[in-house]
């Protein structure tokens, strides 16, 4: 069968990792890079592909089937609508758009051309959490009653030394790391509804926050929360818990706890809690822990195996641009209950 022919725009830390797993990736082919910083000709060289400055001529000579953009965010709608001029299936790195305007356009652009773009929350590819989804969803679990996350890391000094990650907008943790738990609580709960938000920035002094705090109401009703810092000398989130990335240091801990009516869950250790006897339930009665992991996988590996699907045309994006459209109003909501500081009711 031939091969899938695969180009990676925007050759910085994430087009990177993309572009290692296209290469190691068997019936798919690295056919070429692109990106305005010349620099990243080295990235081209490594893998021993073409490199261009302009995305025109790679798509032109190269003709591949499908492209995977981590541009920055503010040039994702510029970067779809060529790829889809030319009839280019997407895999856009999340989030879809930095406004909701621009993230309409993109759903526009791409079915006007008919092309599929599916958006990079590769978090929803997870063993992980389509474990949780399916015991969240499970009649057993009962009426999900609340979710409690913790994403506290400390991020290295020199995370710092690009000036864009310390100034607005977007280069704080809401936009470039929340955006994964916003997606992960609709993903699993359902529909945020609305969001009261603070942040803080004393601890390191930066335009941009270093900590904050959400409150999120469901459409079930069901209520969460968020709590957020990345100057924090602690192991709790996503990234240190689950070990699927190997960049970061693996701790055995929970990050994340889903409450139901009959059952509890802690996430990634996956112990599900509940009474032994539905007629004996309460604080006097014994309750159980059961033990309920995955085998593991690499949602990126996963994520790139299902963009293939998409391109063959063996299935839908499992996150669509409308999907991921939503995930962008809740952060872009909290940044407003932020500045109001008052309560915000999410848009339909």
């Amino acid at each position: 069968m031939k091969s899938l022919r695969l180009a990676v725009i925007g050759g910085g830390v994430i087009g990177a990792k993309h572009a290692e797993l296209i290469s190691n990736y068997r019936g798919v082919d690295l056919v070429g890079i692109s990106d305005i910083d010349q620099s990243v000709n080295s990235l081209a060289d490594q893998y021993k592909v073409a490199f261009y400055n302009e995305l025109e001529d790679l798509l032109l000579t190269q003709r591949p089937d499908g492209v995977i953009i981590s541009v920055p965010n503010s040039q994702h709608q510029t970067v779809a609508r060529i790829c889809a001029k030319h009839k280019i299936h997407m895999l856009i790195e999340k989030p879809i758009a930095d406004s909701i305007e621009s993230a309409d356009r993109i759903t526009e652009i791409a079915e006007s051309e008919q092309v599929h773009v599916l958006v990079g929350h590769h978090r929803r590819h997870s063993s992980l959490v389509k474990k949780t989804k399916d015991l969240i969803d499970d009649n057993d679990f009962g009426r999900l009653i609340g979710v409690s996350m913790l994403w506290a890391l400390y991020k290295p000094e020199d995370y710092f030394e690009i000036e864009w990650k310390r100034k607005k907008p977007g280069g704080g943790p809401l936009f470039i790391n929340l955006i994964h738990e916003i997606d992960l609580l609709r993903h699993l709960c359902g529909e945020i509804v609305e969001v009261y938000a603070k942040a803080s920035s004393e601890t390191r002094k930066f335009e941009v926050e270093d900590s904050m705090v959400i409150s999120v109401e469901f459409a079930s009703g069901a209520l969460g929360n968020i709590f957020a810092s990345d100057s924090s000398a602690s192991p709790w989130s996503y990234e240190l818990t689950t070990h699927e990335n190997k960049y970061y240091y693996p701790v055995d801990e929970n990050c994340y706890y889903f409450l139901g009516s009959k059952q509890s869950l802690s996430f990634p250790k996956m112990e599900l809690w509940n009474y032994e006897n539905t007629e004996s339930s309460g604080w006097q009665y014994p309750i159980k822990k059961s033990s309920n992991l995955p085998d593991e996988v690499d949602p990126l590996v996963e994520q790139l195996k299902h963009f293939c699907d998409v391109i063959k045309g063996n299935a839908l994006p499992y996150v669509s641009c409308r999907d991921a459209k939503k995930s962008l109003a809740v952060v872009l909501s909290i940044i407003e209950s932020i500045e109001k500081k008052l309560p915000v009711t999410i848009s339909k």
